[in-house]
């Protein structure tokens, strides 16, 4: 390839996505080795991954600059390390303060920062004694996000460092799907710029961006996946192959649904290839996505998938246990007299709620409206029905319009789209919890292919209807992240206040962790001595300081229950 084949800017994209892609596989990669030899995560992992991507970078970079790529190879590196720098700045100012992720996430992190190889031994329920499924979760589901927070906890002793991967797969998310977007005729860079950046800032990575949740990371990964495929669709080079493999075998390993998703938009694509591009282009495709599956499930992944095989005779145990205790949400109470279908449409049409099926009631609202209470459910990350925005039943009937006029105008352009959104809609509705968004935030995706459609199209009308979607979308995004962030800063602000408070009392002092055992970090970093007791009933004091976020109770030495 030339240089002058593609403008720079497309170019840079590509590369900086690629640099934080490939330290993230490289990082499970080494880690991989590792466990198999018997070592445990220390910071040659990280160091090791570091010289590895530099190495991968350099040769990205040759093949794409023909002249001068020393340069091109130093301004890389540069803002790759930029961006590296502010995503940890960022991620190390904020505690996570998601369910998940203090409940288990970090314990998980915590497990391996310890010692823990997962490819070798399984840890035991009785470090667990309170914790019910505890070790069932750390044993069985997918570890990637968690090995590359070890890595990084390693070499920079903090803990929360770890969640600057969400930050750097957001950003390479919407560098992927600029450079892929500038492929089609009609759509300028300010067009792609949009789309691409309100694709990557999917709410359901939002709300998750400060904590340990991984759903947010499988749709950036998803999203990076599906905008890889378009480009290689067009113009198949080595590195862009590359790291279609590399993004296969990371998602793979971010959660166990990311076998399904990532299996599934494969065939959808191989089929696609095989229609338009015929069986050269398709076979060599399959060789790609095999070589990705089978490091992904193989060699990154053999905790969990070989082990579950061969312990419990099934790759997703214990997702496919029905007396699990996992996986066990029915939805709202309304939802219990509707198919997946009519739950998974009327979920898009309701006010944002954390709404479960023995709580709460779903509620009809009037598209393009909210109000004060839907956004506080944006808080936390696990907003269970409206989960894609307060404004996002208005952003879906826009997208319909476009399609709509399309099909109406012409179809045979649009057939693309089209395909595009059935596919999506399809990896959805096969699968239960349709409604859930966190589970399906691949569906974010749908109004991004009406507004390529809609810029692509040299119509007026459908151009308007496009800018509106894009608006109402950016918005929305506004509105979820103002709330957010700004929940964030204050709990995390009165968590600091709280420890210190608790610093101050007699030592040392007695604590109920609740399931968020965890915390225990915190206290340690507070330089707090402590004793844990495992029954609220045990503390000594008739009313403990209750943390916020925490759900640690706390009581000072020696007081006695009056």
């Amino acid at each position: 390839m030339k240089d002058t084949d593609v403008h720079p800017l497309e170019h840079y994209t590509f590369l900086v996505a690629s640099a934080n892609i490939s330290l993230y596989f490289f990082v499970l990669l080494v880690s991989a080795f590792m466990f198999g030899a018997g070592f445990p995560i220390s910071r040659l992992n990280l160091v090791l991954a570091l010289l590895m991507t530099i190495g991968y970078c350099a040769c990205a970079v040759r093949g794409y600059y023909t002249g001068r790529w020393v340069r091109h190879y130093v301004i890389l590196l540069t803002l790759a390390a930029i961006l590296v720098w502010a995503s940890m700045l960022i991620a190390g100012k904020f505690m996570d303060l998601s369910y998940d992720g203090m409940c288990y996430h970090q314990e998980g992190i915590i497990s391996l920062f310890d010692g823990w190889d997962p490819f070798r031994g399984d840890i035991s329920q009785q470090n667990f004694p309170h914790l019910g499924h505890m070790a069932l979760v750390l044993n069985s589901y997918a570890k990637a996000p968690w090995i590359f927070a070890t890595a990084v906890y390693k070499v920079t002793g903090n803990i929360d460092h770890g969640k600057s991967m969400n930050i750097l797969l957001i950003i390479a998310s919407g560098c992927l799907s600029f450079s892929s977007l500038r492929i089609f005729k009609g759509l300028g860079r300010a067009h792609c710029v949009l789309i691409s950046v309100l694709g990557a800032l999917c709410p359901v990575a939002v709300v998750q961006f400060m904590g340990y949740y991984v759903d947010g990371q499988l749709f950036a990964l998803i999203l990076s996946f599906l905008a890889v495929a378009c480009g290689v669709y067009h113009r198949a080079d080595r590195y862009a192959l590359c790291l279609l493999a590399m993004i296969t075998a990371i998602a793979l390993n971010i959660k166990l649904t990311g076998v399904l998703y990532i299996g599934f938009f494969s065939v959808a694509f191989v089929m696609f290839l095989l229609i338009t591009r015929g069986i050269m282009m398709m076979k060599k495709i399959v060789l790609v996505l095999a070589i990705g599956g089978a490091m992904g499930v193989c060699v990154i992944g053999y905790n969990p998938y070989m082990t579950n095989t061969l312990v419990h005779g099934h790759p997703f145990y214990p997702l496919n246990e029905k007396d699990s205790g996992l996986m066990n949400y029915k939805g709202p109470r309304e939802f219990g007299a509707h198919g997946t279908i009519a739950n998974f449409l009327l979920s898009n049409f309701v006010a944002s709620d954390h709404t479960w099926e023995t709580t709460g009631k779903t509620r009809i609202k009037m598209p393009f409206t909210f109000s004060r209470n839907e956004l506080l459910v944006f808080n936390i990350p696990d907003t269970t029905i409206g989960g894609f925005g307060p404004l996002w039943s208005g952003g879906i009937l826009l997208a319909v319009l476009i399609l709509c006029i399309m099909l109406a105008r012409d179809y045979r352009n649009a057939l693309a789209g089209v395909y595009i959104i059935a596919v999506i809609l399809t990896s959805i509705l096969a699968k239960p919890y349709a409604w859930y968004a966190r589970y399906n935030p691949q569906l974010w995706l749908v109004p991004m292919v009406a507004m390529v459609m809609a810029f692509t199209y040299k119509n007026g009308i459908v151009r308007m209807v496009g800018y509106a979607l894009a608006a109402v979308l950016a918005v929305n995004i506004f509105l979820i992240a103002d709330q957010y962030i700004s929940f964030q800063v204050i709990e995390n602000r009165n968590i600091r206040n709280s420890l210190r408070q608790v610093a101050a009392m007699p030592a040392p002092v007695k604590v109920y962790f609740s399931v968020f055992r965890s915390q225990r970090l915190r206290f340690q970093n507070a330089n707090i001595r402590y004793e844990e007791v495992f029954r609220r009933e045990d503390l000594p004091c008739r009313n403990p300081l209750l943390i916020d976020c925490m759900n640690a109770s706390v009581c000072p030495r020696e007081s006695p229950k009056m």
